[in-house]
């Protein structure tokens, strides 16, 4: 079947940073839903339809922040740029 020749939507790369465990998670969801749709799915699909379902989530924004801050708190990634040595 011949796709139709109609451009597709916009993209922009974005370079995003992933934990070790993160990734594997992504890794993780990205072969279940291939194996559910009997597609592969790249992991940045799989990253558009979280956004795209987060927006249905109520309070989400809260509880990203929370989840956050909590990363932050506990040192789990390193944020910003360290302080310059004097």
């Amino acid at each position: 079947m011949k796709r139709p020749s109609t451009p597709g939507p916009h993209v922009v790369v974005r370079s995003i940073a992933f934990t070790a465990t993160a990734l594997e998670m992504l890794e993780d969801l990205t072969a279940s839903v291939g194996e559910k749709s009997g597609k592969k799915s790249s992991a940045s699909a799989v990253v558009r339809a979280l956004l795209r379902l987060a927006a249905d989530v109520p309070d989400v924004r809260s509880r990203v922040a929370a989840l956050i801050e909590h990363e932050q708190v506990n040192e789990a990634v390193s944020w910003g740029k360290p302080p310059k040595a004097r």
